[in-house]
């Protein structure tokens, strides 16, 4: 038969079939009639003959051995049928199923020869026709694989070859050969809850490319597959991309799609991984003590897109971070990924960006998060060092420290967030600069002790703090945030600005950094709202670092009187709102500095008052009716 350009590999010209077969009833010959014709041979196209004539090759016709070793005895007959195709040119060798499973460890494969299952896929280098029994655990799946993919690595010049997993258990007994060079292969699954890759030893690790040499290795797919372990191992892993020489010889251009990795020591490490693509894939531990390390770690790899990854620890402590991002990464784009850790050890992180290795390296940048969520760890977002990370949008929730963790960096920017029901911080800026959090909500945040942490801190110089709603409105709970914003001493050349941050336990900012020696070069302007205590506005609050127009609100437990406001600016605003307690008839009077008329009338439980005024310069005037308790 000619050569047929609907195949991906063009040295195939001739699909061989098995001869005479006893059992190949006319069912089967419909059956595999349709296959062909499925994988691009006419309907007409004759399988027992190609033409008619044409000798003929299948494990059928070479019978048994007698050695009484059914493994070993099928054995024999695929390598003498395979010895038959190669002799006379026949590329293509069809495994006889009554002569599977055979030990693939006892069978010298050829890649000039390609075995294929008549229930199979012709165009697929199938697991199966390459020998390996589901389930076996004694010789293992490795031989079959390392088989199945030097074949499907010689159709790499014509588009790749598919090395084809169908469901069932396939065990790791050993490590297969690392993968090197330019690849053009496919490890393909019939699904992660169908097909499953164990690593059966320790130190086992089941797909290895690059080999840590300084190869080039590129064009590999991982996907429709589950990965993992049922015991615990201290060594070995699931996916190791590797290879040294950065960053001229990269592993690239690969991909992993649909892949879940359960309990494995050493799920997924990338080292000088370059034009990669992580989509749905999820790694779980689900044992105890089942993973030694991080879950996802990449150093020195770069243009990676990373989308709907899922990572869930439901057990144990978790030694690692969930994702950890260091040294020399560049242009890594995550979308939609959700790390949610139960059971963590004390310096565990959904996502971490760092620079481990220091000296002669660079900070990762370029790294940015859309829409992703981090629940249930030490913190959810680490950011260590880094030049140009974003965080955009997402959730950090329910984190024995803060939510977000910014401890360096260059230009790193927080922006719409939700961090709320952390135990201490909704967002902690401890160093850093160029910094930018920006239309973030933080609410329900110190859940470790009541006015213990506020929703936002800053701790670095250099940096906005704009549009952030900081204040406890998710929930009604005993332990509350202590300020919407705490701007810690020493802080400067920072722009405030349009930050809403009432209902906290005390004053909606910590620290008056207008008026400190250090913060002089502080811009402060539109920071909205202020709920605070009777006994904050008794004692003067300060006025300047509050905006240009300020509402300030209080509950009344006794008579009030209101002190003045201390350093405020020509034209600043002030509206006030006094609520009654539960009581009620608490009185309100004014220092002298107030010019204004105010009438405590209808001061009953409950009901509420509001008026405004102006600072002139000399005095606080009042700016419209003052609004009658209702």
């Amino acid at each position: 038969m000619p050569a047929n350009s609907a195949l991906p590999w063009s040295q195939y010209t001739e699909l061989v079939v098995g001869r005479g077969h006893p059992t190949f009833t006319d069912v089967d010959n419909r059956a595999l009639r349709q296959l062909l014709a499925s994988s691009g041979f006419g309907l007409d196209t004759p399988f027992y003959g190609f033409p008619l004539g044409t000798a003929m090759y299948s494990t059928a016709s070479y019978p048994k051995g007698t050695s009484g070793n059914v493994l070993n005895d099928n054995a024999v007959s695929v390598n003498a049928t395979v010895a038959q195709c190669i002799a006379d040119g026949i590329p293509v060798c069809w495994v006889d199923e009554s002569r599977m499973p055979y030990n693939a460890n006892n069978v010298t494969f050829s890649t000039a020869v390609k075995m294929v299952r008549a229930s199979g896929n012709p165009l697929y280098w199938d697991m199966l026709a390459y020998g390996y029994q589901l389930g076996d655990q004694s010789v293992g799946a490795t031989p079959s694989v390392n088989a199945a993919t030097a074949g499907a690595k010689t159709a790499a010049s014509v588009g790749g070859g598919t090395v084809f997993f169908p469901a069932g258990q396939y065990w790791f007994m050993s490590s297969p050969t690392a993968l090197t060079g330019d690849l053009g292969v496919t490890w393909l699954g019939q699904g992660r809850n169908s097909t499953s890759l164990v690593q059966g030893a320790a130190g086992v690790t089941i797909c290895s490319l690059g080999g840590g040499t300084g190869t080039a290795t590129n064009r590999f797919v991982l996907r429709d597959l589950w990965i993992g372990t049922f015991s615990n191992f201290a060594t070995g892993g699931a996916i190791n991309w590797q290879t040294t020489g950065y960053p001229s010889t990269p592993v690239s251009e690969v991909q992993i799609h649909n892949v879940k990795i359960e309990n494995s020591p050493n799920p997924l490490y990338f080292d000088n991984v370059a034009q990669f693509n992580l989509r749905d894939l999820q790694i779980v531990q689900t044992r105890a003590s089942a993973t030694i390390g991080h879950l996802m770690y990449l150093i020195r790899s770069v243009s990676g897109e990373i989308n709907n990854t899922r990572i869930l620890t439901t057990a144990g402590t978790l030694p690692g971070d969930a994702e950890r991002i260091d040294s020399d990464c560049d242009t890594l784009l995550h979308a939609r990924c959700e790390h949610v850790l139960l059971g963590n050890g004390a310096s565990t992180a959904g996502f971490r960006v760092t620079d481990s290795v220091g000296a002669g390296t660079h900070p990762p940048r370029i790294i940015q998060f859309s829409h992703c969520t981090a629940e249930n760890g030490q913190n959810g977002f680490v950011i260590e060092f880094a030049r140009g990370c974003f965080l955009i949008g997402g959730e950090v929730a329910n984190h024995n420290a803060a939510g977000v963790y910014l401890n360096g960096g260059i230009g790193v920017q927080v922006i719409g967030v939700q961090a709320f029901l952390n135990q201490q911080e909704g967002i902690r800026v401890a160093a850093g600069s160029a910094f930018l959090i920006a239309e973030n909500l933080c609410s329900n945040n110190s859940q470790a002790s009541n006015g213990g942490y506020d929703g936002i801190t800053i701790g670095s110089s250099d940096g906005r703090v704009i549009n952030n709603r900081s204040g406890d409105v998710f929930f009604t709970l005993t332990n509350k945030q202590k300020s919407g914003i705490n701007f810690q001493s020493g802080t400067d050349h920072l722009a405030i600005s349009g930050n809403v941050l009432h209902t906290n336990l005390g004053l909606a900012f910590e620290q008056p950094i207008i008026n400190s020696s250090t913060g002089q070069n502080n811009q402060m302007g539109g920071n909205g709202f202020v709920s605070t205590s009777p006994a904050a506005i008794a004692a003067g609050l300060d006025a300047k670092h509050l905006g240009g127009t300020v509402e300030i609100e209080t509950t009344l437990t006794g008579a009030l009187l209101v002190a003045a406001l201390g350093s405020p600016f020509i034209g600043q605003r002030f509206k006030f709102t006094f609520i009654q307690d539960g009581t009620g008839g608490r009185a309100v009077t004014w220092v002298g500095t107030y010019k204004l008329t105010w009438s405590d009338t209808g001061n009953t439980l409950n009901k509420r008052s509001s008026i405004a005024v102006v600072w002139d310069g000399t005095n606080f005037n009042q700016d419209g009716a003052q609004t009658p308790y209702v």
